[in-house]
């Protein structure tokens, strides 16, 4: 009888125990939920192919999202209702970003071109200015300039007429990822040469590189105010930047591979990424601390977003879903 008490006082403390100690991983297969608990809301299961870039709007409320094979969605997160889809077959699309007024989006192919979509009319205007695979494509916060990453160099151009302003040779290998700052004239770039470069657009020069990751870099985020800036790599860590004098401020480690993706708050407080070890992490970036681990995918998390309100997140894999989160209350 005293053995059977003690067996049974054992299992409890151990229940108590997995639960104040667990280690913060949320999954909620791929069941919907109401919404009202952090994890999956719901899985979008209308692609074909491996998810490479997708975006969610500025109101959190739709998305664009990319695959192999030319296929773009734009879809209802809401619902998952598809609203278009932007079909191009020369190529696959490798990067996909909303316009800040999210009427268009701007896509980048393995055929060489970037592609400006006119959503409401399904019709793009092309760009033959990279020369090689395109990587990565941004748009500039007042929807003039667009930026590009391809083989070695980082391209700056007009949108309206796609005059090129500025070309550089900015790394060794593919460019693998840029982004402007919040005021249109600085943008981070990021490649294979495992190094991070910030640059003055306006002015056509290098500010800083920054190094101390030890593989290829493949994601880079500015913070609201453009003064950080945040770095993921294939070495599984993130790096975040004073990009005022290059420092190194804080490194983020956790996934077990390759971080292939990452976003900030526009708040300036967490960091979202997704990595080759299937999960998607949410971190607090003042203590640099993994709040959640989302597990869901069956396959590498290719794309994250993060919403305006920080609350929501959508993630794209090579397990051909996307799937829209709860990430905060």
């Amino acid at each position: 009888m005293s053995r059977m008490y003690l067996f049974v006082t054992l299992l409890i403390c151990f229940a108590i125990l997995s639960v104040s100690c667990g280690d913060d991983s949320t999954d909620n297969g791929d069941g919907d939920n109401n919404g009202e608990e952090i994890g999956l809301i719901r899985t979008f299961s209308e692609h074909n192919s491996t998810i490479n870039s997708l975006d969610l709007s500025t109101d959190g409320t739709k998305a664009i999202s990319a695959e192999d094979g030319g296929k773009i969605i734009y879809w209802q997160v809401t619902d998952n209702k598809v609203l278009k889809e932007l079909i191009y077959l020369g190529g696959n699309v490798y990067s996909s970003v909303f316009s800040p007024d999210c009427t268009h989006l701007i896509s980048g192919y393995s055929d060489y071109m970037v592609r400006y979509w006119d959503i409401n009319n399904s019709t793009c205007q092309e760009f033959n200015i990279s020369g090689d695979v395109v990587y990565t494509v941004d748009i500039s916060p007042d929807a003039a300039y667009g930026l590009l990453g391809t083989f070695r160099f980082l391209k700056y151009w007009t949108l309206s007429d796609g005059k090129e302003v500025y070309s550089t040779d900015a790394h060794t290998g593919y460019v693998r990822s840029v982004k402007f700052c919040s005021q249109g004239i600085y943008a981070l770039t990021c490649g294979d040469d495992f190094a991070v470069k910030y640059w003055d657009l306006k002015n056509k020069s290098l500010l800083r590189e920054m190094n101390g990751h030890t593989d290829a870099v493949y994601s880079v985020a500015f913070s609201p105010d453009g003064k950080k800036g945040a770095s993921g790599s294939q070495d599984g860590t993130i790096k975040y930047w004073d990009l005022t004098n290059g420092a190194c401020t804080k490194t983020f480690s956790g996934h077990s591979a390759s971080v292939n993706s990452i976003a900030i708050s526009k708040d300036g407080l967490y960091i979202l990424s997704g990595s080759n070890d299937k999960t998607m992490k949410l971190w607090q970036i003042d203590n640099a601390s993994c709040i959640n681990t989302f597990s869901s995918h069956t396959d590498v998390v290719t794309s994250v977003s993060i919403s305006d309100d920080g609350k929501h997140a959508i993630s794209g894999s090579k397990d051909k879903t996307v799937k829209y989160w709860l990430i905060r209350k």
